[in-house]
């Protein structure tokens, strides 16, 4: 993934290339989550921490959305970076900056930053951009602490992160959402970005490595479901393309990778949780799907006991920037939320 580049984006974003301080990385990713978000909420005001704050058990934690959203419709509930000053922008950036990893964080703030990159045209209209990179949403679930239950999300736009802890253990970081458009910066002082570079070449690279008959059973003719937010409890999924069981080791080397594309998008101890799991469930039980062709519209599917991983970049042909507007998702068939389903 490209890093993300010095731009004209609002200057509130020059407070996304903040990293954690050492302290917090040193320490588990749970306590550094409760440190900065108890942090977040205690610069608030009382009327900013009512849109901010909410029970662990309200409904709401489960209300995920991405989908666009002008600000004048205030779907999105939450603290948004709008309305933030400077320093609470800082606190709410360090709460990020403590649930992701050095390139999920970069990933997270260059996909908020591409949104001042689309034009009016879009919607019919010539002029300057109509999203704003500013119109993304923190919220807390519970207090912040050691003991006990509680959580925190990020979303807006092509994103939603929810993070679900307990007794200082994160137990959940799904549903999350992660989109772009532009997926490629095409021109421009921008021109390259690509943060989904390798969650796209991965899975293309892995497709490629399969013989005929292989192949032949990962291609599948029709995309796969569109999650489109809201829903507490994933619906059942019934296995789609080829197991890895039917790999070489070669080949589950490569799934591998493309897992840790997007495991590696949180803390080292977050992903090295997530990936032992996946292997403890059996790597061989996981399928692998695509839909399309690498250098086209394109889509896949990663499915196992633990996981469900979307990808596409399927723009209609009919658009000018074909082939450059990603969606990805990662569910639990466990269960999303810290819950848990039989």
């Amino acid at each position: 993934m490209k890093a993300l580049r010095s731009c004209s984006v609002l200057a509130a974003l020059t407070l996304l290339a903040v990293a954690p301080s050492a302290s917090q990385a040193d320490e588990a990713s749970s306590d550094a989550m409760a440190r900065a978000a108890q942090k977040f909420l205690d610069g608030l005001s009382a009327e900013q921490k009512d849109k901010a704050a909410f029970a662990f058990d309200a409904e709401e934690r489960f209300n995920w959305q991405f989908m666009r959203d002008r600000p004048e419709t205030k779907r999105f509930k939450g603290m948004p970076l709008k309305e933030m000053k400077v320093e609470q922008k800082k606190a709410a950036i360090e709460l990020l900056a403590t649930a992701t990893s050095a390139a999920g964080k970069d990933l997270v703030t260059t996909m908020m930053s591409l949104e001042s990159l689309v034009p009016k045209e879009k919607d019919g209209e010539k002029g300057a951009a109509i999203r704003d990179p500013e119109w993304y949403f923190f919220a807390v679930f519970g207090k912040p602490a050691a003991k006990g239950d509680w959580g925190w999300r990020l979303q807006g736009h092509h994103l939603s992160l929810n993070f679900t802890l307990r007794d200082g253990k994160v137990i959940s970081t799904t549903p999350a959402f992660t989109g772009a458009e532009p997926a490629e910066v095409k021109d421009g002082p921008r021109k390259g970005v690509r943060p989904f570079a390798d969650a796209d070449e991965l899975g293309n690279k892995l497709f490629r490595a399969l013989d005929d008959s292989q192949r032949k059973v990962a291609l599948v003719e029709q995309s796969f479901p569109r999650y489109r937010g809201g829903d507490k409890k994933l619906a059942a999924v019934e296995p789609l393309g080829l197991a890895a069981a039917r790999m070489n080791d070669k080949q589950r080397d490569m799934l591998v990778d493309l897992l840790n594309s997007y495991m590696n998008r949180y803390p080292a101890d977050v992903a090295k949780a997530d990936l032992a799991a996946a292997k403890a469930a059996g790597i061989d039980k996981i399928y692998f799907a695509f839909v399309g062709d690498p250098a086209q519209k394109r889509a896949y599917r990663i499915h196992g006991p633990t996981l469900l991983i979307e990808f596409s970049n399927e723009q209609d042909d009919s658009d000018k920037n074909a082939h450059n507007h990603v969606h990805g998702v990662w569910r639990n068939p466990k269960g999303d939320f810290g819950l848990t389903t039989d």
